[in-house]
């Protein structure tokens, strides 16, 4: 009988320490914030990245070696924590899905470049080396690095070529300071407060070679009462406005000033969707020195990208196969018709 119970109790015992075996496997795949939200989780075939929020910001799906971004589009990020729209506004790829490729071959009709692009476990992209040979017959060029884009535990950019990025344990940009790629001396410091897990305001040092042209800037963040970000005081007379629909996707990004009791008011950035909730058009308006733009984004049935379209004209066409991975990209931006192959 003692030895029937010593027996079960031990079975008890390794079932026990088998369970927490197999939990603190599963949590391995798991890397939370420190106010226990989940940061990165790993699960079958995919990697889910959140804010500090506990909202989703991107999928990496290993299936298809698919990256795709949640939130609001990567240059309307920029503009927020920048605190001001560029005099050159740009699309940034990253705002829609990109793949994992790790070769690509572009013909320019005159050389033949190589590009390798190298990335960590987690599937973000760490540098790249592209290799062109020279037409003259001298030695290739050879551009890029191994190891561009550096990464903390939760999978947050922490540094790039001229940018250093400093995080909070809740996944909040405090800092971000812009230095000079060559000297890697700072000139411009901003620091970042949050109230109630939101940013509400930024402080910017412009550092000049000369002191006396040093300066400090303020803004101040406001949200509508769906509690989405719809304003950035820069100062009395000036602000930036967010516009939204009612699927909380932005529409409208505006520079207002008010001058001797008059309203200007100018929309740069102006975005349209379709009836599944992607972009579909964004027009560029800039307001002097640059042409506006009108870009247009075509899908297959499988919701892949498949064209891209400024001003009526295709500037890049994708190809996929039937996982839905990239397996070509075509291009006639620059010189004429290139033709990019990639390879996993």
């Amino acid at each position: 009988m003692n030895r029937l119970i010593i027996h079960r109790t031990n079975f008890v015992i390794a079932l026990l320490l088998l369970f927490k075996f197999n939990s603190n496997a599963q949590g391995s795949n798991i890397v939370y914030y420190e106010n226990n939200k989940i940061a990165v989780k790993h699960q079958n075939d995919s990697i889910y990245f959140y804010n500090s929020l506990g909202a989703i910001r991107k999928i990496i799906s290993l299936k298809n070696n698919k990256s795709t971004p949640f939130g609001l589009p990567q240059e309307v990020q920029e503009i927020i924590y920048n605190g001001e729209i560029p005099e050159k506004v740009e699309i940034s790829g990253e705002t829609f899905p990109t793949y994992l490729y790790k070769k690509r071959y572009t013909d320019a009709g005159i050389v033949l470049c190589s590009e390798r692009i190298y990335y960590n476990k987690l599937g973000l992209k760490t540098g790249y080396e592209e290799i062109c040979p020279d037409d003259t017959g001298g030695s290739d060029y050879h551009f890029g690095g191994k190891n561009i884009y550096k990464y903390n535990q939760y999978g947050l950019l922490i540094e790039k070529e001229g940018v250093i990025y400093n995080y909070n344990n809740y996944g909040q940009l405090i800092q971000k300071k812009n230095r000079n790629i060559s000297s890697k001396k700072v000139y411009r410091d901003a620091k970042y407060k949050y109230n109630q897990g939101k940013l509400f305001e930024c402080t910017i040092d412009i550092i000049n070679s000369n002191p006396e042209y040093n300066k400090t800037l303020k803004l101040k963040y406001k949200y509508n009462n769906k509690g989405l970000l719809s304003e950035i005081i820069k100062n009395s007379r000036k602000k930036i406005v967010i516009e939204y629909n009612n699927d909380n996707n932005v529409t409208k990004v505006s520079e207002v000033k008010n001058w001797r009791d008059k309203k200007y008011e100018h929309t740069y950035l102006t975005y349209y969707y379709d009836t599944k909730k992607r972009i579909e058009r964004i027009q560029i308006d800039h307001q002097y020195s640059y042409s506006d733009q009108d870009l247009r984004f075509m899908y297959d049935e499988d919701e892949n990208l498949v064209q891209k379209i400024l001003n009526g004209k295709i500037i890049e066409s994708f190809g996929y196969d039937d996982k839905g991975t990239l397996i070509y990209i075509g291009s006639n931006e620059r010189w004429g018709e290139d033709k990019v192959l990639v390879k996993y």
